[in-house]
């Protein structure tokens, strides 16, 4: 008999897996000099503390992912390119 996950430890493990490719994307990259160190750094260390404290990422409102998310990416990549 096959054991079956319930919908939260499905959604826990979308969350790893997703986290842990996000890491290893980032190593992957940090061959390429295309990122400073500290940029990869910071964003590990987050990845990491978004894998250890779930609950603090999801304490953010929805605000903030819908209308602040996307400026910011494209801001930070500006500020990568230049």
């Amino acid at each position: 008999m096959q054991a079956r996950l319930t919908l939260d430890e499905l959604h826990q493990l979308k969350w790893l897996i997703g986290g842990l490719l996000t890491l290893l994307s980032i190593w992957a990259l940090s061959g390429l000099d295309l990122i400073g160190f500290g940029l990869n750094s910071i964003m590990i260390i987050v990845i990491c503390f978004a894998l250890l404290k779930p609950d603090w990422v999801h304490a953010i409102p929805e605000v903030f992912w819908s209308r602040f998310v996307v400026p910011l990416i494209l801001i930070l990549m500006l500020v990568d390119f230049g």
